[in-house]
This record gives structure tokens, sequence and C-alpha cells, in this order.
């Protein structure tokens, strides 16, 4: 059986909204859910073999979903109209015109972070990596120049996110490992983050780290599944049987379905 990382799709309201990070003004900037049109499938996430027999794919994808609210608020009515189109079409899955309004909105805003951030997870929507993470870029140094409150803060972190999400869908793990630090600095509880690091870390051939990230985000939830067992895989690739066995012992212990499973993989795996 090959050593395969576990495919880690999630959102950031998942990360973020809906993560217990005691964000109160968060109720502000809901993120709203945005209906994909069954007729138009998302594009397939690159496949990003890391080395060391390490196989990561990037499906971790965009947070598919625009923050409601406040940037354009009280702006022009030109500003208001298109960012409200913007929203509408990318809500129906018209993403080359969200794409247009956003650009468009990026040029009557230039200061707005969530106007870029915005714009990249409309281009990471359709595969555009290169284009998404320059625009995230573009928002997390806008709010690098504010100062920083809750709301500034979640934005910022959710743009380093898809960044590293991107980046990795991208082929670049190294670059990605930068942005995950950056969310790492900026919401320091979240074991997802440091699990992601971990997978990070794994494809740019730097085991010893991935398996420092990987016990980093079991240290902060000890029922974390994928955590434990890219541990293992991790362990499995230095040939320490024994700390494999004690991911192993450890996810048998969680008894879960998912985690029984998991177990069950790691032991096919051929040494």
């Amino acid at each position: 059986m090959p050593k395969t990382f576990t495919l880690v799709t999630r959102t950031l309201v998942t990360f973020l909204a809906f993560a217990a990070l005691g964000f109160a003004s968060l109720a502000t900037t809901t993120a709203t859910v945005s209906p994909q049109n069954a007729n138009t499938p998302k594009p397939p996430k690159k496949k990003l073999t890391g080395g060391s027999n390490f196989a990561q794919y990037a499906v971790r994808d965009a947070s598919n979903r625009l923050i409601a609210g406040g940037a354009t608020r009280a702006v022009g009515d030109e500003s208001l109209a298109v960012n409200a189109k913007a929203h509408e079409a990318y809500d129906a899955a018209k993403y080359d015109e969200a794409i247009a309004g956003f650009k468009r909105l990026t040029e009557l805003k230039p200061t707005s972070a969530l106007a870029f951030y915005h714009l990249g997870v409309s281009y990471e929507t359709v595969g555009k990596n290169k284009e998404a993470i320059e625009a995230y870029r573009k928002a997390a140094a806008i709010l690098g120049k504010s100062d920083m409150n809750d709301d500034t803060k979640a934005v910022k972190a959710m743009s380093y996110y898809n960044m590293a999400n991107a980046l990795t869908a991208d082929n670049q793990p190294t670059e990605a490992i930068e942005a995950y630090k950056q969310v790492v600095t900026l919401m320091p509880g979240e074991a997802v983050i440091y699990n992601n690091l971990g997978l990070a870390y794994a494809a740019s051939d730097q085991a010893t780290e991935a398996v420092e990230s990987f016990k980093k985000a079991i240290s902060v939830n000890p029922e974390y599944v994928e955590a434990h067992f890219n541990l293992g895989l991790a362990y499995h690739d230095l040939e320490d049987k024994a700390g494999a066995q004690a991911q192993i012992k450890a996810l048998e212990d969680l008894k879960t379905p998912e985690a029984t499973e998991k177990a069950t993989q790691l032991k096919g795996l051929k040494n």
C-alpha cells in the first residue's frame, strides 16, 4: 500500500468562523455559503507529489465563500453596485463575471483587503492559482499596514490560509510553508494549520519538521485523526517503527470508525 496523506478538504468557515476562535465581532462579517452550480463542477486540484515517498494531494479548497458586508460599506455608489454584482455573479457560479467585478472593485478601492481577498477566492475557484496567490498576497499586505482588530486579523489569516492552499496547489510547498507560518502566528490555537504546515513540510522533503508540526497539531487536538495518521506516515518514512506503531495505537485508542480505518492503513504499509 502506498504511503498517501489524507485528502484534507476544509473551508475557512470550518477553520475560522466555526472553529471556536471567540471572535464576537465576526458576526458582522459572517461568511456566507456560495452554492455551486451542479452543471459547473470545480476544476480538479493539481496533485502535488512530495519527496521521500510522500504523496500529497493539494485539495485544500479555497473557501468558496465570500465575506458579507464590511469593506465596501459607505463608499461610492459605483463601488457598492460593483461589489453587489460581483457577489451575485459568484453565487450564481458565473466566476468570470465575478472575477471581472472584483477586479474592478480593486481598482475603485485599491486599499480594500476584502476586495482583493474576494478576487483571490474567485480566481482559486476556477483553478487560477497564480492569480489567486497574487490577490491574497495583496490583501495580506494591505492589512499588514493597518492596526489589527478582530475583523482585520481574521481576514488577514484567511488571506494567508488561502494563499498557502493556492501555493500548495501550484507546486510551491516552500512558499506555502511561509504562508502557513503567518497563519500560525495569527491563529496559534488551530490544529488544522499545524497539520497543513506538516503536509507542506513533507512535500518539501523536510520530514523531521513535518513530524514536529503533526505533533503540535495533536497537542492542540489529541483526537485529530488526520494528524495522527500523517504523523504515522512521517515516522514510517523516517523508518521509525516505534513512532509509527505509537500512532497506530493512538488511532486505535480513539475507537472511531475513521480512526480504526486509518490505523489499519498504517498497519498495511510496507517496510
